[in-house]
């Protein structure tokens, strides 16, 4: 994680590139994305789900990213979402990547898991209140 946040704090001192060419700017923002991305990955792995929920987002501002690697931004900030217990943005997240990447089997799974948790949520809730009405 330290070597992840180094090699950002190195991309962010924003080096001139005006004499550079174009490909220049996007392998750093290719690899900005690779950082914030992989970042959020470990940072969820370590139940560090607020750092997971701010590097998935950062990799989700990286200009230029593809329709991949933005729905593996978007999966790893609803794992994180769903650690900090915000399922509804876990939905939309998870709804989101579903759509750009239809094929995806993890995030398949967890959209699965995320609409079957707030339906049980959803029960408990109508079942408490009933209780409370009668």
């Amino acid at each position: 994680m330290d070597k992840y946040q180094k090699g950002l704090r190195y991309l962010n001192e924003d080096p001139d590139l005006e004499k550079e060419p174009p490909e220049t700017k996007a392998a750093l923002d290719a690899l900005r994305f690779t950082l914030n991305s992989n970042s959020a990955l470990l940072s969820n792995k370590t139940k560090d789900y607020a750092e997971g929920l701010r590097s998935a987002s950062a990799a989700l501002d990286v200009a230029g990213i593809s329709d991949t690697d933005k729905a593996k931004a978007l999966y790893r900030r609803a794992v994180a979402e769903i650690g900090l217990k915000d399922e509804e943005a876990a939905l939309k997240d998870l709804t989101e990547a579903n759509t750009l990447v239809p094929g995806d089997a993890a995030i398949a799974k967890e959209l699965a898991a995320v609409k079957k948790a707030a339906a049980e949520r959803a029960k408990k809730e109508k079942a408490a209140y009933s209780k409370f009405f009668s």
